[in-house]
């Protein structure tokens, strides 16, 4: 008897796909027109799809993979907006795509400032301490998703800045470059960490900083990306710099000239870049700086893992889990960086936490205040402005990290222990990609506060 009932389940197992195949229908995409791209070329839109003319798909698939490459086309920074539809007549499906495509030409006119955030700024209370930076960004160079940038920066900061990225030299676009080319001068610097807190000092040509890089890209798919990157710097600290901080640079070096190599695999299966609330996303970083006899060698290991969730009709879940470790034994101020800089946690804002390795997971439940809607301001008579969307959602969140400094170089009373923290904060989001985040935060030190962050 036991051996029927198997064999039953077996079959009911192995029938069932088989009947559900059988009943959905199958069309071929006979037809496929992008309409409303009046800059973007054709092809960059066509490299996004997940699907191509004659395909032969099942009704369910196609509706996957037409948000799929819908999500793939707002990843782009080239549309505020994009709709695709379908219609199918028989065992045919004609597929519209239209684009509504952003201002691409933009004057780089900002003030901003020199600190790590707007909240340690603020907290600093000399509202003098600014950069203005201008230039100017012109997105989708020659319809074919290229930027050209460049910036230049007076104030705290002199800077010259210029960028040319999306060179690609394959009609799949795999194979691409990136070139910049960078200057710096700072009259003000952080030269070393005490509590956690960074020390300043203002000289003049406190530091200056060249760099040149060149990096090449391959993308074997749409959601898989691999970055090689080659870099050649020069780097001058003020004699005072090294006095207050032999270990700024490197035993107690004024210049160092080196060579560096950055090797960057991305994988990102999620809805958006600027705000996701679904999918997954991977990263891993290996940079060797010093390829040459006269520099010395510092390694930096860098991972993150992303996931994000939608619970039901109004809540999401996303958590992220991201380390950095510097293997080599050479102790520089200004090339470790600890929590505070490229990861964060909220509710230490304030604080910079200096170690060899640090790792950091990040919790946050959403809940949907305003649902995703379009309004059009119609007093503006520019098309690329005058339709807007917007959201809102309200934040309830929890922090966890960690760094490892045996030998306490900085006087840190934060690491090696476990950190926490968590708060409730409110998002705003909006097209071209920015972001308001309020934060109200609470950290183990039991100090409270609101913050404020953009993207």
């Amino acid at each position: 008897m036991t051996r029927y009932l198997i064999a039953l389940l077996v079959i009911f197992v192995l029938y069932c796909p088989v009947v559900a195949q059988e009943n959905e229908k199958y069309i071929i995409i006979d037809s496929l027109q992008i309409h409303g791209n009046n800059r973007t070329h054709d092809r960059i839109i066509l490299n996004e799809l997940t699907f191509g003319l004659h395909d032969t798909l099942s009704t369910s698939q196609l509706k996957q993979k037409i948000i799929q490459s819908r999500n793939n086309l707002l990843k782009l920074p080239l549309f505020n907006f994009v709709d695709i539809s379908y219609n199918i007549v028989g065992a045919y499906a004609q597929i519209d795509i239209l684009p509504e495509e952003r201002w691409f030409f933009w004057p780089a006119l900002s003030i901003t400032n020199p600190d790590r955030n707007f909240n340690e700024w603020v907290k600093q209370k000399d509202y003098t301490r600014v950069d203005y930076t201008f230039g100017l960004k012109k997105y989708n160079f020659r319809g074919m998703n290229e930027s050209i940038k460049l910036y230049f920066t007076f104030g705290y900061s002199l800077q010259m800045l210029l960028i040319y990225d999306g060179i690609y030299f394959d009609k799949k676009r795999k194979h691409g470059l990136k070139l910049t080319y960078g200057a710096l001068r700072k009259h003000s610097l952080e030269y070393t960490s005490n509590q956690n807190q960074l020390q300043t000092i203002q000289l003049e040509n406190a530091i200056e900083y060249r760099r040149f890089i060149i990096q090449y890209k391959f993308r074997p798919c749409l959601t898989c990306k691999h970055e090689l990157e080659m870099s050649y710097n020069q780097l001058t600290v003020h004699d005072s710099i090294v006095l207050l901080n032999p270990d700024f640079i490197e035993n107690g070096n004024t210049k160092s000239s080196f060579f560096a190599i950055n090797y960057k695999m991305n994988i990102d299966q999620r809805d958006a870049s600027s705000y996701p609330l679904t999918g997954h996303a991977y990263s891993l970083s290996v940079y060797q700086r010093g390829l040459n006899r006269d520099s010395f060698h510092l390694t930096k290991l860098q991972s993150s893992l992303s996931v994000y969730l939608q619970l039901n009709s109004l809540f999401y879940y996303s958590g992220m889990l991201s380390a950095i470790s510097y293997p080599s034994k050479v102790e520089s101020f200004y090339y470790k960086k600890g929590l505070g800089y490229e990861i964060n946690l909220r509710g230490f804002e304030y604080y910079t936490i200096t170690g060899k390795h640090h790792a950091s997971l990040q919790q946050t439940l959403k809940a949907v205040v305003i649902p995703t809607r379009v309004i059009y301001l119609l007093f503006l008579p520019f098309n690329k402005f005058n339709k807007l969307h917007f959201s809102m959602y309200l934040n309830v969140y929890g922090d966890l990290g960690y760094v490892e400094d045996k030998r306490n170089l900085y006087q840190s009373d934060l690491s090696n222990q476990l950190l926490y923290s968590g708060g409730v904060g409110i998002d705003f989001v909006t097209y071209y990609d920015k972001v308001l985040r309020l934060e109200y935060s609470f950290n183990k030190k039991m100090e409270q506060g609101l913050f404020v962050h953009f993207k």
